[in-house]
């Protein structure tokens, strides 16, 4: 039974079930809802499924991000002479910084493009499972994009900084 009001719909409730008894004598009247808790429960499957989603998503880019720290730490500390070389030459730390964190960059923008490859290709897949967006939507494509890959610059930074801490004097004496 539905019942349009205009009031607050908990109000009328014992109304409405008086109503009903005087109708209907041994008719009980359960699970009362408003038509919004009605279609948020129709919705409770949806919701899990995109927590879910963000919930596994989170968790991808942090070891997104933590695996990008690591090479490029690893990287950095394998090249410290070089880099106090070039320190030492008279390159600037912001230019030390720059080289290192472009070269960070590199393999998560191949990712980055392979995995916007693999996505467009599987939106027919994901379609159903999408509310309020177009699978190919550009933003959250572009969002997306844009998130990944200030993670990734942000996990080259760390070590890109303190690839600027190399001792020249270090470096020139380790030849």
């Amino acid at each position: 039974m539905f019942v349009r009001t205009s009031v607050e719909p908990s109000a009328i409730v014992p109304a409405v079930r008086k109503a009903v008894v005087s109708v209907v004598p041994g008719l009980p009247l359960y699970d009362v809802q408003t038509m919004e808790e009605r279609a948020g429960g129709s919705w409770a499957r949806h919701r899990f499924d995109a927590l879910l989603f963000a919930v596994f998503g989170a968790a991808a880019l942090l070891l997104a991000a933590v695996g990008t720290y690591a090479v490029v730490a690893y990287a950095v500390s394998r090249r410290t002479r070089e880099m106090g070389i070039r320190m030492a030459l008279g390159a600037r730390p912001k230019s030390v910084v720059r080289l290192v964190v472009r070269e960070g960059l590199t393999f998560p923008a191949v990712g980055l493009a392979i995995g916007v490859a693999g996505a467009l290709a599987m939106t027919r897949l994901l379609q159903s499972e999408l509310y309020g967006i177009g699978a190919t939507d550009l933003r959250v494509f572009g969002a997306t994009s844009a998130l990944l890959i200030g993670v990734s610059a942000l996990a080259c930074v760390v070590p890109a900084l303190r690839a600027t801490r190399a001792d020249p004097l270090e470096a020139l004496r380790a030849e």
